[in-house]
């Protein structure tokens, strides 16, 4: 009887005082960033009144943060045309521009300034040449999944054209 007693006593201890539930921790912006990121869109704006699509309606592409502060970038307008030849070393100069236009990809390092949602990618190699061993801001935010990346104006193509791109998380199944 006495130990029925002090096992229900206990028992209801423990009820009474439960253990506090842990406090969750915010999540560092570069904990966000990091993993696989699927295109969702690319818009751009000129003069910040007129929005443009610079690779197109149709765009496709992959972004990859790695824990180690290392990323790599792809965008490739999904309409573009196939070569008339399977080597791209003899095909017309037109095809060649066309295909240069419709992709583009660079890769690095890159480091995160959360004071001021400032996201400085250093591209180590680049599809454009000029943009190897060179430095490029973005700013960012993040709506759950989503995260957007915008550019500063940038010269391209003899206009000041805006970037913004729409990235969504690819959710990874771990073996």
């Amino acid at each position: 009887m006495k130990q029925t007693l002090i096992l229900i006593l206990l028992f209801t201890s423990c009820k009474l005082f439960k253990a506090p539930e842990p406090v969750p921790q915010e999540i560092s912006v570069k904990d966000k960033l990091i993993g696989n990121w699927t295109l969702i869109s690319v818009t751009g704006s000129e003069n910040r009144n007129n929005h443009a699509l610079p690779m197109g309606d149709h765009v496709t592409g992959s972004l990859i943060f790695t824990p180690d502060l290392r990323m790599s970038l792809q965008v490739i307008n999904t309409d573009r045309g196939q070569l008339s030849g399977s080597d791209p070393y003899y095909v017309p100069d037109n095809e060649i521009r066309m295909a240069f236009l419709s992709y583009y990809a660079y890769y690095g390092t890159y480091s995160v300034y959360e004071s001021s949602d400032l996201l400085r990618i250093n591209i180590e190699g680049s599809s454009v040449p000029n943009w190897q061993n060179t430095a490029v801001d973005r700013n960012f935010s993040f709506n759950g999944d989503t995260l957007v990346l915008k550019s500063s104006a940038e010269n391209i193509s003899s206009s000041k054209l805006g970037n913004i791109q729409r990235w969504i998380r690819i959710k990874s199944e771990r073996l």
